[in-house]
């Protein structure tokens, strides 16, 4: 017999504390949201904020704007969901492609508290934003979280297929 996971429905995110929940469980319940409604939605992006502006824990981080490609559509359509402190908007739907992500698999491998684990282990700055995508750019295998630092003023990725962190400002 399979055993069937839990996931929470939109009114118990809603009342629950935002700070209670894993970064992985707020995307799993958004795209449970999503494919209700596009059956073959496939998240191509999710981007933090984090609450004032600036975050140096992953809890710190309580909006989110989820980008999923819905191939069933021609061209390939987007469907966005908003998420703010528990709280999950509708889905709007976008008759454009979204372009220069690949497909990010779920489920994923890495949840964001290990990604700021592994960002803290190099950099005590904090951050203004987290970006989990999987761009279209030649030598990039995986996905990664990018952090937008705010002092130095620099973007770290943390890979989540192999837990390199690395820079746009060339160190580590």
């Amino acid at each position: 017999m399979t055993q069937s996971k839990h996931v929470p429905s939109a009114n118990e995110a809603h009342t629950a504390s935002w700070s209670f929940f894993s970064f992985l469980s707020i995307l799993e319940t958004a795209t449970y949201l999503v494919q209700q409604v596009h059956p073959q939605a496939q998240l191509y992006e999710a981007d933090g904020t984090p609450m004032h502006g600036q975050g140096r824990t992953a809890h710190d981080v309580n909006k989110w704007r989820f980008v999923f490609n819905d191939p069933s559509t021609r061209p390939n359509s987007t469907v966005i969901l908003f998420y703010e402190d528990g709280t999950y908007g509708h889905p709007l739907y976008i008759d454009q492609p979204w372009l220069e992500d690949r497909v990010i698999d779920l489920p994923l491998t890495m949840d964001l508290d290990h990604a700021v684990k592994l960002l803290r282990e190099h950099y005590a700055s904090a951050f203004s934003a987290v970006t989990l995508r999987y761009p279209l750019y030649p030598g990039v295998e995986h996905p990664s979280y990018i952090f937008t630092l705010i002092d130095p003023p620099i973007h770290v990725f943390i890979d989540i297929g192999d837990h390199r962190v690395s820079s746009d400002s060339g160190k580590q």
